[in-house]
């Protein structure tokens, strides 16, 4: 009896474990694999920053600590008359349309081979030399200058443009008192163009500068020449009709 009992629970025993699932492993591995897929994703998720919750979590802040607010816990208005409005300058007519014009206008007034016209990217610029619109060492116009500028005035008076004035210094000032340096001299000449221009008509603000150049014998006489022009420039963007 008792061999038969162990025959048959040795029986028994092998039964069950040759009749177990062999893929049972893979439920636990399942459950692994979820479960690291769900940490890396929370990890993901928390190194991403939403830039809109950021930038509310940034105004909490600031709101909460801003030590200027009164003790109401509101943030007060901004006085009157204390804030800087914003200033846009509309552009101006197109400089090629202007340039253009001017060109003709300069040819048939006749006055082209006294006056060049240089176009640049931004602005255009009416040259005239130095020599031939102003005595040496001095703001009086010459007799050609005197009959050119009330010209160009003229042609200025339809440019709704910016101008600016440009001129150039004489170093040798023959020792007139009234002027301490080239640059003084250089922006007297400039404020004199603008007022010949004004003369005119002209009743636009005008920007008046004077050029710094180094002394004839640190250039060469071409570029001293050049240096010493008046320049009146017409730039791209529109001018304001209130003079400052």
């Amino acid at each position: 009896m008792k061999r038969e009992k162990n025959n048959f629970s040795e029986e028994i025993f092998h039964t069950e474990k040759e009749g177990g699932d062999p893929e049972q492993w893979m439920l636990s591995f399942i459950d692994l694999i979820s479960l690291l897929t769900s940490f890396f994703v929370l990890l993901y998720s928390m190194s991403v920053v939403r830039s809109e919750d950021f930038k509310e979590v940034s105004k909490s802040f600031n709101h909460a600590l801003d030590i200027n607010k009164n003790p109401g816990g509101s943030v007060p208005k901004e006085e009157e008359g204390l804030t800087v409005p914003k200033i846009t300058i509309p552009p101006g007519s197109s400089l090629d349309y202007l340039y253009s014009l001017l060109y003709d206008k300069l040819v048939l007034l006749k006055v082209s081979s006294k006056v060049r016209l240089v176009r640049y990217n931004d602005r255009i610029a009416i040259v005239l030399e130095g020599d031939d619109t102003f005595e040496p060492g001095g703001v009086q116009l010459t007799g050609s200058a005197a009959e050119i500028l009330p010209l160009i005035g003229d042609m200025l008076n339809a440019v709704p443009n910016q101008v600016e004035i440009i001129a150039g210094p004489d170093e040798n000032m023959n020792g007139n008192p009234l002027y301490s340096s080239g640059w003084e001299l250089a922006v007297a000449r400039a404020l004199t163009v603008a007022d010949m221009l004004k003369e005119r008509g002209y009743f636009r603000p005008i920007n008046s500068f004077g050029r710094t150049v180094l002394s004839e014998s640190r250039l060469s006489e071409e570029k001293y020449k050049f240096a010493r022009r008046i320049d009146i420039v017409i730039e791209d963007k529109a001018a304001k009709n209130i003079e400052y």
